[in-house]
């Protein structure tokens, strides 16, 4: 005898397509966010690719010992007393930033930018500055000729002397810049500003909002003392909110060191990726063959 087996109503179909839709919607989801960490995981690879070959010429070639280093360490507007064996002023190594029209100072400020004696056109720094295997090829996958590079990943550098006198000892930051443009200078922009707590700094502003973003970074260039040179720290942005219709509050990574007290004057420098501090111990002596210079 054959019996008779209900079927599926449409109800059930209609309730089976809407669960199954949640699961492919889920899935779906997950091909953009990986491609955004597969693009933000590149450029990591690239920014530090660049940093460490930037930090290699200057060791192997005692960039950080350059005339033009040396004569700015110690401008004619700051007077030393006798002796004086504090920080030096900070100097902004930047030659694609001189060789695209930049100003002679970074942001206005009294930090000098200068190129190194070795570099003397735009093509002789983005030949060295930039990651030297981003090559630029043709519809052929040949190598465009003569020999280019892609410009996207570029870097600069920020020196100091904790001590003045001592000529052995730099202090070094790595500076990457990404799509950094070559026909017109990079905006810098200067705000004042004013550290509500150790890792919490309040930039005051009229008109445009600063276009500030999550992993953008600000360098304190507060005067250290009345009349004397700036600092020269760098802070990468980790928060930010709108305090008032003028001020912007921005949370910054590493805290503020214990030694400063206060925060005056903030500078935004655009299409920076990424700082990397070297500190003093990466290099304390010349390379064989560079002689250390003379104050």
């Amino acid at each position: 005898m054959r019996t008779r087996r209900a079927g599926v109503t449409l109800v059930e179909v209609l309730v089976a397509i809407f669960i199954m839709g949640i699961g492919l919607l889920s899935i779906l989801v997950l091909f953009p966010l990986g491609a955004l960490n597969m693009a933000r995981a590149l450029k990591d690879d690239r920014v530090a690719h660049a940093a460490h070959n930037a930090e290699a010429l200057v060791a192997a070639r005692g960039w950080h010992l350059d005339l033009s280093l040396n004569q700015s360490f110690r401008p004619q507007q700051f007077t030393y007393a006798p002796g004086y064996n504090g920080p030096s002023i900070p100097v902004y190594a930047d030659p694609i930033g001189v060789y695209t029209g930049s100003p002679a100072t970074l942001g206005g400020t009294a930090i000098p930018r200068v190129s190194f004696s070795g570099i003397t056109s735009q093509t002789a720094a983005l030949r060295q500055l930039s990651v030297l295997d981003d090559l630029l090829f043709d519809a052929n996958g040949q190598p465009q000729q003569p020999i280019t590079r892609d410009s996207k990943y570029t870097c600069a550098f920020l020196f100091l002397r904790p001590n003045l006198l001592d000529v052995s000892v730099v202090q070094m930051a790595v500076v990457v810049y990404v799509n950094r443009g070559m026909l017109t200078p990079s905006d810098e922009t200067l705000y004042s500003a004013a550290a509500s707590s150790t890792n919490t700094l309040q930039l005051a502003y009229s008109g445009q909002r600063p276009t500030l973003r999550k992993g953008n970074w600000v360098l304190d260039v507060t005067p250290n003392s009345a009349n004397g040179p700036p600092r020269g720290q760098f802070y990468r942005v980790v928060n930010i909110n709108d305090f008032n219709a003028t001020t912007l509050e921005i949370e910054v990574q590493p805290p503020l060191p214990a030694t400063v007290t206060s925060v005056s004057q903030v500078l935004v420098l655009d299409g920076v990726a990424e700082v990397i501090d070297k500190g003093t111990s990466w290099k304390r002596e010349p390379p064989a063959g560079v002689a250390p210079p003379t104050n």
